[in-house]
């Protein structure tokens, strides 16, 4: 018993001290870059982390991980001029009247859609081919931006399904 409790002290003090470490590199690092480029530096290191430690969460999406693409950016309305020019529409996840419903989407060729957050969610200016939704029942209000995401990601991908 006394072992036990001598390894939790053990383990809660190391993560004490990942955790301290991290919070003052993070306002350090904050100092000299930007917010986005903190995180995506972050995420980074913690999906290296976890497919060295712990690589069955990174088996279990079976591939699609790397086939999926997703893109974060800390200028939207240049990222939205961007794919445009490539032909690519750009739907914004929004509770609009006139948006479509997610199943409404193009089923040929590519397209970008923006997922916001759950306070402020997307600018209708970021809809710059119109605005998508997820049809829910009558009581449901909204989902979460991940949940919403999720969805949406779903659809997109299960345009060849079988």
């Amino acid at each position: 018993m006394k072992q036990k409790l001598a390894a939790g002290h053990l383990m809660a003090l190391f993560v004490a001290t990942v955790w301290g470490t991290a919070f003052i590199a993070v306002k350090v690092l904050l100092a000299e870059f930007h917010p986005i480029e903190v995180m995506l530096f972050r995420f980074a290191i913690a999906w290296a982390a976890l497919f060295l430690f712990s690589p069955k969460p990174l088996r279990s999406t079976m591939g699609s991980v790397f086939r999926q693409p997703v893109f974060l950016s800390s200028d939207l309305p240049e990222t939205i001029r961007e794919l445009q020019k490539l032909e690519l529409p750009v739907y914004a996840a929004l509770l609009e009247p006139g948006a479509r419903t997610v199943q409404e989407l193009p089923r040929a060729g590519g397209f970008g859609v923006i997922v916001g957050n759950e306070g402020n969610g997307v600018s209708k200016e970021a809809a710059a081919d119109g605005g998508v939704y997820i049809p829910m029942a009558p009581a449901i209000e909204s989902l979460n931006a991940a949940a919403a995401a999720t969805i949406i990601m779903w659809e997109m991908s299960g345009r060849d399904r079988k």
